[in-house]
């Protein structure tokens, strides 16, 4: 039995999550920065997924103009950032839960991000 994986939910869950990615929580963005660009992160993982790179990067541009007042630009934004994916797995594991055998797939993701902040 196959299951469809919907990485746009997945995705959601790994930004929005605290396992090593940065967040703002807890800090402040300075009132002169009112940009941000984002470039296309390179997937150079071994298992590659092929949409996963625009998805990722596309998540990222919604979570930082979502929730932040910071406004999306091509170009010389106030805050940049780029990456490379550099590791996604899919590992498939067997849950037992009461009487129940679950099939679940978990997708590990590493991401090497750069970021530069042009605000001083």
């Amino acid at each position: 039995m196959m299951i469809k994986v919907n990485y746009t939910y997945f995705v959601i869950f790994l930004i929005l999550s605290s396992c090593g990615i940065y967040t703002f929580s807890g800090s402040s963005i300075p009132k002169d920065a009112q940009t941000i660009t984002i470039k296309s992160l390179k997937n150079i993982a071994l298992n590659k997924q092929p949409t996963l790179s625009q998805v990722m990067t596309e998540k990222l541009k919604d979570y930082f103009v979502q929730r932040t007042n910071l406004t999306f630009v091509e170009e010389d934004g106030d805050f940049f950032f780029s990456g490379n994916i550099t590791k996604y797995e899919i590992k498939q594991q067997y849950l037992h839960h009461y009487l129940k055998k679950l099939n679940t797939h978990f997708h590990h993701l590493q991401i090497l991000q750069q970021y530069l902040d042009q605000v001083v």
